[in-house]
């Protein structure tokens, strides 16, 4: 038992680290060496490891003002076995102490599943959720302990749910779902008649086909299903834990190609993406796949599978979460060894691998062309392609990938001249992608980028003037004769900026939609400004901001992801600026997006310095701030002086006459210790210093920071 004291704040963290080796699809990866773990069916299954405790030093069992206690049980998921990558389980007190609360962040013991039991007195709570990456896989619920019943339950991001202590358990709970099998009976098997709670019990009808030894048997293809996999339990224990529905594929040939499209009634964050020789659960036959999740499309292809090797059949384990309707579309041809490239001259329309025979004849065109294509980590372009288009006719000419190591080249690519498009994009990782269209006599690059592109390149000469040439766009061009894609909306790009007015007005609101969604402002600074400050601080999300001077490449000016006011929002600081207008571009980290807040400072350096004097023991230390200078030089003259001597007569010439607010009588008369002290500004590294005795003796030197004795 753990108890919740709401007149103090406590913040438990819990670590830990795991390896997790599986078989699942995941959702928007940006780490290759994450593993993939599926547990939403280990919680369905109600297969939970027993409460961890916490540590013993947070327990108060006594709250007096006769306060009781109530026990509840937090249970905490994560669907990928990582933890919850910084998302935050909160449980404010609202009754007692605004400022009291509870959190757990999923550092929990075995990465996957955690839970803990806390006493709370009486009181309203509020529930939060929210504050970190891959929220897809997080899952929480909060249960009555003594009653076993549900309080509330959710993911991330989660916000407005709220109870109550002390808890009002259902007097008579039970299946309240009617389209149950059970409605009515609780978790003993008792009918209850009509229950006022649910207990958590309800059970359904499973499919025919739930169970491996029952698989849907598939002889002929294409064959198209629709069906549903609500309902199904747990196969493979402790290997997939999979809530699939299973169909069982006939092999017709000794070496068979295998292609499975499921698409789901709704959106998916997780699927099956294996086939499987037997029902011993052991081991199984990877595929490739391609993964949509908002769309709710799974697709999986497999070459290379042998009949005889299978006794002639596969099982499949259908699986997709959540459990929903679906239809699935399975084929399996026979394997085809051969040519598959169009453009050669032995190209084989039946051949389903290539086998490296394909052979070309010399380009005949005008321009004889290669692409040269690297990837940074070594493991291909992971989906990205490019593709070379005709531009007035769209007609897709060369299209071509990576498929694995770090480099390669294509296959001859001729062309005549003319106006074509080059884009890439489509796959993960992109940011490891780089590429070359060049000339395949060695005399030079006719184009290179990376992923994502897409743009519009001449081959030869051309009268063509390329341009947006919609006259609802923002950058319209009624020059234009060619369209080069290039068309855009208010905000979209730096030429069609939204006004974002002067400096030092009201923050700017605002939000982007989508993942890669990105806001340009334009704001004018005038002469009054030296420094300016554009921040994103206040968003609603990991937030980019950039800086620019000007619309073209050389005028940027700066970029920042991670501002000093946290939440992972940007701010980009200036200094010694000109007037004039400048460009602020908002997007988000990775595929990040929300709203968000943009705010644009300036200021002007002071104009003269600032004199300060301080009185000493026998002395009058005088300081003063630099104007600064733009190019950071060290301004002449001294910043520090101290007026000192042991006695009139001997006195430091260099510091003659000693000002008349000085008392001569009472300088050097006594011996101090002091303790030399410099810090607290900016550009610690140009400051440098050095003390002097009368006689010209170093005592002591230093720079920024500095703290000693002398």
């Amino acid at each position: 038992m753990r108890l919740l004291n709401v007149k103090a704040t406590l913040i438990t963290t819990l670590s830990a680290i795991i390896m997790v080796s599986s078989v699942y699809a995941d959702i928007g990866l940006e780490n290759k060496v994450k593993p993939l773990v599926d547990i939403k069916s280990v919680q369905d299954s109600k297969i939970k490891a027993e409460p961890t405790e916490l540590p013993a030093s947070i327990n108060n069992p006594d709250h007096g003002g006769g306060l009781r206690d109530e026990e509840i049980t937090i249970e905490m998921w994560d669907a990928y076995g990582d933890t919850w990558n910084g998302n935050v389980l909160t449980l404010h007190c609202d009754t007692h102490d605004s400022d009291s609360y509870l959190t757990l962040d999923g550092y929990y013991d075995d990465g996957i599943y955690a839970a803990y039991t806390f006493s709370l007195h009486d009181g309203s709570f509020g529930v939060s959720c929210d504050g970190g990456s891959w929220q897809s896989e997080v899952s929480w619920v909060i249960t009555h302990t003594s009653s076993g019943q549900e309080i509330l339950s959710g993911g991330a991001p989660y916000s407005g749910g709220a109870f109550s202590i002390p808890f009002s358990a259902a007097e008579n709970p039970g299946c309240t779902d009617p389209d149950a099998l059970n409605y009515g009976y609780n978790c003993a098997g008792e009918e209850v008649g009509i229950p006022d709670g649910d207990d958590g019990c309800c059970e359904y009808t499973t499919p025919s086909n739930d169970d491996c030894a029952d698989a849907e048997p598939v002889t002929s293809y294409p064959a198209e299903i629709t069906s549903s996999s609500e309902n199904a339990t747990v196969d493979c224990p402790g290997y997939l834990n999979w809530n699939a529905v299973w169909y069982e594929l006939a092999l017709p040939y000794d070496m068979n190609v295998i292609d499975i499209v499921i698409q789901a009634a709704g959106e998916i964050t997780n699927g099956g993406i294996v086939v499987m020789d037997d029902c011993n659960c052991d081991d199984f036959i990877a595929m490739t796949y391609e993964f949509d999740a908002a769309g709710g499309n799974l697709h999986l292809m497999g070459a290379g599978i042998s009949g005889p090797d299978n006794n002639g059949t596969v099982l499949f384990p259908l699986f997709i979460d959540p459990q929903q309707g679906y239809t699935v579309t399975f084929n399996v041809v026979e394997e085809v060894w051969g040519c598959t490239d169009p453009n050669a001259t032995n190209y084989n329309p039946d051949a389903t691998n290539d086998d490296g025979s394909c052979t070309y004849d010399d380009c005949t065109t005008a321009h004889d062309l290669r692409m040269f294509m690297y990837d940074s980590y070594g493991d291909g372009w992971n989906g990205n392609v490019y593709t070379i288009s005709d531009l007035a006719s769209g007609e897709v000419l060369y299209t071509g990938t990576l498929e694995t190591g770090t480099e390669g080249v294509s296959n001859p690519i001729c062309l005549e001249d003319g106006n074509y498009n080059m884009n890439h994009n489509g796959g993960s990782f992109p940011t490891e992608v780089s590429w070359e269209l060049n000339n395949n006599d060695g005399s030079g690059t006719v184009l290179a980028g990376g992923a994502p592109f897409d743009e519009v390149f001449v081959l030869g000469e051309s009268d063509d003037v390329f341009g947006c040439t919609d006259p609802a766009a923002c950058n319209y061009n009624p020059d234009a004769t060619m369209d080069d894609g290039s068309c855009a909306a208010d905000g979209d790009i730096c030429d069609c900026s939204y006004d974002g007015g002067g400096v030092n007005g009201d923050p700017i609101t605002g939000a982007t939609t989508e993942a890669l969604d990105e806001d340009w402002y334009a704001f004018v600074v005038d002469q009054d400004y030296d420094n300016l400050s554009v921040s994103l601080c206040g968003s609603g999300f990991d937030t980019k901001l950039e800086v620019w001077g000007g619309c073209d490449d050389a005028a940027y000016l700066g970029y920042n992801d991670d501002a000093p006011c946290g939440n992972f929002n940007s701010q980009v600081d200036l200094a010694f600026i000109t007037a004039g207008t400048y460009y602020a571009k908002v997007y988000g980290y990775g595929n990040g997006f929300g709203d968000y807040m943009l705010t644009i400072t300036g200021w002007a350096n002071a104009t003269g310095p600032v004199l300060t004097a301080n009185g000493i023991p026998g002395a009058v230390a005088l300081s003063w701030e630099d104007v600064p200078l733009p190019d950071r030089a060290i301004a002449p003259g001294q910043t520090t002086a101290v007026y000192s001597a042991p006695n009139r007569a001997e006195k430091n010439e260099a510091l003659d006459p000693v000002p008349a607010m000085i008392n001569p009588d009472f300088m050097n008369n006594r011996s101090t210790d002091v303790t030399i002290a410099c810090d607290g500004g900016s550009w610690q590294s140009e400051v440098s210093w050095q003390i002097y005795d009368p006689a010209g003796n170093l005592v002591a030197e230093g720079g920024a920071p500095f703290a000693g004795d002398a």
